[in-house]
């Protein structure tokens, strides 16, 4: 007997092609009669699946084999349904979301097919959309008029003359109003970040940023603003030593060109703008300098996914100074130079995201 828990996998593929037959004709049975008496809601498939996998029209066409006639390709959908399959080790997770043609959400299924082959989610998942349709139907058909027909008189206990009336005229069925599917909403992201640059301060710059993104609704492009700080460490000068800040904010302007399962990819575009002030220690005149800060640049904002709505984010980039002035201190008599800002600045930030809901 085994409890709670996933069944041990067996290395006979005999026992496995059976197991597998099995649960095909226990589903489809319990997916035909549920969906006799559904008859065969009329639906809709926003579809996302990994290159490889069975596309959008495959699933469709598979659930309507399940579905029977009644599921026509001109009726207007009543129901809504969006699927995504993630690859993960051993197999393929899809999730599956159903609403009505109003919006009403009417649930969420999710399964696992532990097959190197994709083309294997093929028939589950139609299984499973065509068992959500059934159960769903009676929930939406609830525009249906009641019979035209009254039940019978029961016999009355005299006799009576016999009187003909006129059948009442049968009452004019009007469809309900059809409703667009829902609209994606806005993709709102916050993340947390350390920073690390090379090549604007005198060392290595360590510190923090704080990113916001936004990403349009059925669009590839992507908005932020970042804002964000770093220090170096103190670079000696005579017989001082002097250390620079750098504050700065940034809008960053992606496009979406790549999604594969959980990993993301958008190449990005950054303006930032700033001041970096510095720190003299050592000298007998301290006086501290500070300056505007200005740079533009090229990376990638990569992104893994961790959980519904936590990632982890990887952005390399490349900046050019605008301005490159030259900082300086006075020891007596002499002008020491301190730093120049290099004609390019490599910076990389690395933390994790909330994609707000």
């Amino acid at each position: 007997m085994i409890a709670g828990g996933r069944i041990p996998r067996t290395s006979s593929r005999r026992t496995k092609g059976l197991a597998i037959r099995f649960v095909a004709v226990a589903l489809g049975a319990f997916t035909t009669s549920a969906t006799k008496s559904a008859e065969a809601a009329p639906f809709d498939l926003d579809w996302k699946a990994p290159a490889g996998c069975p596309s959008r029209d495959e699933i469709v066409a598979s659930t309507r084999a399940r579905l029977g006639a009644g599921a026509s390709n001109d009726a207007p959908a009543e129901l809504f349904l969006h699927g995504e399959v993630v690859r993960d080790s051993g197999g393929y997770a899809i999730a599956l979301r159903m609403n009505e043609a109003g919006g009403k959400e009417l649930g969420e299924r999710e399964l696992r097919v532990d097959d190197s082959n994709c083309s294997a989610i093929k028939e589950p998942t139609s299984l499973v959309i065509a068992m959500m349709i059934a159960v769903a139907r009676p929930q939406v058909e609830t525009t249906t008029p009641p019979s035209a027909e009254t039940p019978p008189a029961p016999p009355p206990q005299t006799p009576l003359p016999a009187r003909i009336s006129s059948p009442s005229a049968p009452r004019a069925i009007t469809p309900p109003p059809r409703t667009p599917p829902p609209k994606e909403p806005f993709v709102f992201a916050a993340s947390a970040s350390a920073v690390a640059s090379v090549g604007f301060l005198p060392h290595v710059g360590l510190g923090g940023a704080l990113r916001f993104t936004v990403a349009p609704p059925s669009s590839i492009l992507v908005f932020g603003l970042e804002t964000s700080f770093e220090t170096s460490p103190a670079a000696r000068a005579g017989g001082g030593q002097v250390r620079f800040d750098l504050a700065e904010a940034a809008a960053l302007f992606g496009l979406r060109v790549l999604r594969r399962g959980r990993f993301e990819l958008v190449p990005m575009a950054s303006a930032s703008g700033g001041v970096i002030w510095t720190h003299p220690s050592g000298f007998p005149v301290i006086q501290r300098d500070v300056r505007p800060a200005a740079l533009v640049g090229l990376g990638a904002l990569g992104r893994v996914a961790l959980g519904r709505h936590v990632r982890f984010e990887l952005f390399p980039e490349l900046r050019v100074p605008i301005f490159r002035e030259k900082f300086e201190v006075r020891e007596g008599d002499h002008i020491v130079q301190v730093h120049q800002p290099s004609v390019l600045e490599a910076r990389l930030t690395m933390g994790f995201g909330w994609e707000i809901p």
